[in-house]
């Protein structure tokens, strides 16, 4: 049964980074990212020039459980990043449709021999949107984490680049 590692904090708080730094071995990186302009065009290739070059990189920015099954057995680490990116991909799901591929996700990571490194932003230190989707989202988003969270062997906060550990 594999480890679970959560690593949450604000947008641009590090998570990615730090999250990169738990990985060891034969690493899988789960991109759920779509570059659909030019800042996010930058934003992934800042991230796939940071990462090593052996690591093994699936892009999947909807179904979780189809890029485990595309996993290697040899793979040692997966890391999955982001959640932020995945939930707001789902949107056009129920909120129900999304919970439920959530706890899939987490069953499906347990199952993995590998250590699964999960990242996603903490979206609910902030003042309530103004708007009913953007709501909708964080609430959505809250839960997805919780539920991570709750299964997580291990949880950190990262706050401007320092990593707090909340959970071991």
């Amino acid at each position: 049964m594999g480890q679970i590692i959560f690593v949450t904090g604000g947008a641009s708080s590090g998570k990615s980074k730090f999250a990169e730094s738990l990985a060891e071995g034969r690493t899988a990186y789960v991109a759920t990212a779509e570059a659909l302009d030019d800042e996010m065009r930058e934003k992934v290739r800042r991230h796939k020039a940071r990462r090593p070059a052996d690591w093994l990189t699936i892009e999947e920015p909807r179904d979780l459980s189809l890029a485990m099954r595309m996993l290697p057995d040899a793979v040692a680490c997966l890391l999955v990043d982001s959640l932020t990116l995945w939930v707001a991909n789902l949107l056009d799901l129920t909120d129900e449709r999304v919970i439920e591929l959530a706890r899939r996700f987490v069953a499906d990571t347990r199952r993995l021999r590998a250590k699964a490194i999960v990242v996603s932003d903490e979206v609910g230190m902030g003042i309530v949107p103004g708007d009913r989707a953007s709501r909708r989202y964080r609430r959505l988003l809250g839960e997805v984490n919780q539920i991570v969270a709750s299964e997580a062997d291990r949880v950190y906060l990262v706050v401007s680049g320092l990593p707090i550990e909340v959970k071991r």
